[in-house]
């Protein structure tokens, strides 16, 4: 069961991230690259997109919490280093290649069968 689930979710990451690459079809390797990167960091293509939730949040703490710009602060930089810890570069640096980026779907449906068999 668990193998299964692994192969499903690892089907799931491939469509995702082909379905993300096709707004990136026109951009260089490296722009590619850091859309990669953010979307497995932060959820969206762009940082600038991900990061309203965030600040909200500091805000809110900010705001509330004792001591809430110390705790702001750390909310902060928390998030941030918990996100650069995510080794998403191996993924980027191997799926923005267009001869990878080509083949993401079907490389979704080989996973998605080998999901069914086992």
């Amino acid at each position: 069961m668990a193998l299964r689930l692994f192969y499903l979710t690892s089907a799931f990451a491939a469509i995702s991230l082909d379905y993300m690459l096709a707004d990136q079809a026109f951009q260089s390797q490296q722009d590619r690259r850091q859309s990669i990167i953010a979307s497995i960091r932060f959820g969206e293509s762009e940082v600038v997109a991900a990061l309203p939730t965030v600040r909200t949040a500091i805000g809110l703490a900010r705001k509330y919490v004792e001591n809430g710009t110390a705790a702001a602060k750390q909310i902060e930089y928390g998030f941030h280093r918990d996100a650069d810890r995510i080794p998403a570069e191996i993924i980027a640096d191997y799926v923005a290649r267009n001869t990878v980026s080509d083949a993401l779907f079907n490389v979704a449906r080989e996973i998605e069968r080998a999901c069914d068999e086992h």
